[in-house]
C-alpha cells in the first residue's frame, strides 16, 4: 500500500527557512536581552538567557520539518512523550520566557511571521509596563529567614514567647525552624512571611527597643528549595 505523497515527503522552501531563521535570531535575541534585564532586577537565573535562542530555533526547525508530514508529526508526539525534564523551574517568570521562545518558534515554523513579530513585541511591552509598575510598589520578599540572637538575662521560655508574639503580630505566617537555648545566649531561627517593608521595620524597631543587645539577620528565602 502506497502512502500519499504528502505523508511520505517533506517539502519546504530553503528561502523561507532562511528568512524565518533570520527573524527568529532577532526575536530570540530580543527575548534574551529582556530576560537578562529582568534577571538583574528579580534575581533570576542568568544561564537561561543563553538557552532561550536554542529552544526557539530548535522548535522552529522541528515545526518546519513536521508540518508537511503527518507521519513525522505522529512520530514526534511519540518521541516527546518519553522526554522528561528534571531541571526545576522555581520562578514563574523563567517558565514564561521559555514559553515565549517556544511560541515564537511555533509561529515562525508555521510561516506566521507577522503573528510572531507582533505577538512578542506586545507581550514584552506589556511585561515591561507591568514590571515597571510593580517595582514601584514597596513590597517585602515573600519569605524571609530570620535569625535572632540575644544574651540571656531572663527566662528563655518567656523570651521565646515574646519574640514569637512580636513576629505573629507583624508577619502573616511564622514557622520556627531552630531554637538554641544556651547558658549565655538565646538564638531563634524561623521563616517569616511579611506583607510589606513597613511590617519588617516595625518588628525590628520593637526588637531594638525591647532587646537592645540583640542581633537580627534577615535573608531572602529565594534560593532555598521549598520543603
Amino acid at each position: 500500500m502506497n502512502l500519499p505523497t504528502s505523508f511520505n515527503s517533506i517539502n519546504f522552501s530553503l528561502v523561507d527557512l532562511t528568512i524565518n531563521f533570520a527573524i527568529g535570531v532577532a526575536l530570540f535575541a530580543l527575548i534574551s536581552l529582556h530576560y537578562s534585564y529582568s534577571a538583574k532586577k528579580r534575581m533570576l537565573r542568568k544561564d537561561i538567557a543563553l538557552t532561550l535562542p536554542v529552544i526557539g530555533l530548535t522548535t522552529l526547525l522541528v515545526i518546519t520539518v513536521v508540518k508537511s508530514s503527518l507521519a513525522l508529526s505522529l512520530g514526534l508526539v511519540g518521541a516527546l512523550s518519553i522526554v522528561r525534564f528534571r531541571t526545576p523551574i522555581k520562578e514563574p517568570e523563567e517558565l514564561a520566557y521559555i514559553f515565549m521562545a517556544i511560541s515564537v518558534g511555533l509561529c515562525l515554523g508555521a510561516d506566521q511571521r507577522e503573528a510572531a513579530i507582533a505577538g512578542i513585541l506586545i507581550i514584552l511591552a506589556a511585561f515591561s509596563v507591568y514590571s515597571h509598575i510593580s517595582s514601584k510598589e514597596k513590597k517585602a520578599p515573600s519569605n524571609l529567614i530570620l535569625t535572632f540572637h540575644t544574651p540571656i538575662g531572663k527566662d528563655s521560655g518567656n523570651l521565646l514567647s515574646e519574640i514569637t508574639g512580636y513576629l505573629s503580630a507583624r508577619a502573616k505566617e511564622v514557622n520556627v525552624r531552630r531554637i538554641d537555648d544556651q547558658s549565655d545566649q538565646f538564638s531563634l531561627t524561623c521563616v517569616a512571611n511579611f506583607e510589606g517593608l513597613e511590617d519588617i521595620e516595625a518588628f525590628l524597631a520593637e526588637c531594638r527597643s525591647k532587646f537592645p543587645d540583640s542581633k537580627i539577620t534577615l535573608i531572602d528565602d529565594f534560593s532555598f528549595p521549598n520543603e
